[in-house]
């Protein structure tokens, strides 16, 4: 009898649940700041919006705290350790590797998941992943030694072995290549895409040159080149894609345009490179000739705080789903994704930001005007 009391409590509750459910259903996910937080900051013109950090699935669900109670803890599932992070149709990916696993959350349907691919798909220690044009994935996986690559509905179509002695810890797609940086052989396979064939390994040198890579811990390909940030030999590299080596900047200090530990790596559209330090706990922006430009985030603890961040994301898709986090005098031009390995927020999302346009009458245009206002709210 105590148990079929217990049941009934939980039906009733459930549909309560289905009643009020519409109450919460326009709150966004994630961590928002009470006030507009951007970067620089005024009189400066703006150009950086902090919009919203999350640690896990209680910080996504709408009201969390009431769902757990009845869903149980996988609705409050946090992430441990994150590093790699990409963004698409909506969805941000976020590999743990603590967890071994990658998070999904769909900010279209405000739905989380895990993506746990059994088989010969098993991820091991999943570091970094990104998303090609038709929607494959591919996962560097350090424990695997290997990349694994699924297609859009989930299911492993190839996995390229790197073998004994290497440790895959980022990838990156472009130009009908797949890119592996490898950190223990110091060095960038690149394989031709749909076969995966070999083409090159670069870079070949064993002395203390510029282009020599140490402890390279992350790479991006963007206008026919390849940015590489090296952990042992503070700097950004950067070779083109058949691996010639092009130029380098930056160098170990605590001064503002120098590195200590420098991370993930991006570029944006207009050739502006983005550089994670995870010592500085900051971004810094540069000028394809490594003159700073600006920087953002701090790890003060305050709004829009960093702590040990590792991996950074530019996304120019999907942008929909967050523009409601943009205050209404700005348009969104990207989204800038940062996970953090420390800390109660794991995943830190930025925006890159111009004024909004405004007609004669003094009223804001643009598509998303509406969405803005209900942002206020």
């Amino acid at each position: 009898m105590t148990s079929g009391y217990r049941l009934s409590q939980k039906l009733l509750v459930l549909i309560l649940c289905c009643g009020f459910a519409g109450c919460a259903g326009n709150a966004p996910p994630g961590r928002i700041p009470a006030g507009t937080v951007v970067y620089p900051q005024p009189p400066d013109e703006a150009r950086i919006q902090y919009l919203f950090s999350m640690s896990g699935a209680g910080d996504f669900t709408d009201n969390d705290s009431f769902w757990s109670a009845i869903l149980g803890s996988a609705a409050t599932e946090e992430l441990l350790k994150p590093y790699g992070v990409d963004l698409h149709a909506g969805n941000i990916y976020v590999c743990d590797t603590k967890l071994n696993d990658i998070f999904r959350f769909d900010f279209i349907n405000h739905t989380y998941s895990r993506v746990t691919p059994g088989g010969y798909g098993l991820l091991r220690e999943p570091v970094n992943c990104c998303f090609d044009g038709e929607g494959n994935l591919y996962v560097a996986d350090l424990q695997r030694r290997a990349v694994l690559i699924f297609d859009a509905d989930g299911s492993l179509r190839h996995t390229v072995d790197a073998g004994q002695g290497s440790k895959p810890v980022d990838v990156a797609v472009a130009n009908g290549k797949l890119f592996v940086l490898d950190l223990e052989r110091h060095c960038v396979f690149v394989y031709a895409l749909p076969e995966l064939g070999l083409l090159t390994v670069f870079p070949d040198t064993t002395g203390h040159t510029d282009e020599r890579l140490f402890s390279a811990t992350n790479l991006t390909a963007h206008g026919g080149n390849l940015y590489i940030t090296d952990v042992g030999d503070p700097g950004v590299k950067v070779f083109s894609e058949d691996g010639a080596f092009v130029r380098r900047f930056g160098e170990r200090g605590k001064l503002l345009g120098q590195f200590v530990r420098p991370k993930g790596i991006a570029v944006d559209s207009t050739g502006v490179i983005y550089v994670v330090d995870a010592a500085f706990s900051n971004v810094q922006m540069f000028t394809q000739e490594g003159e700073l430009l600006m920087f953002f985030g701090s790890g003060d603890g305050g709004e829009a705080a960093l702590s040990l961040p590792a991996k950074i994301r530019i996304a120019y898709d999907g942008l929909e789903p967050f523009r409601r986090y943009v205050d209404p005098r700005f348009e969104l031009d990207y989204l800038i994704l940062i996970t953090n390995q420390w800390g109660a927020d794991k995943l830190t999302v930025f925006g890159r930001i111009s004024p909004r346009v405004t007609d004669a009458a003094g009223e804001q245009n643009g598509e998303n005007s509406e969405e803005s206002d209900d942002a206020e709210e």
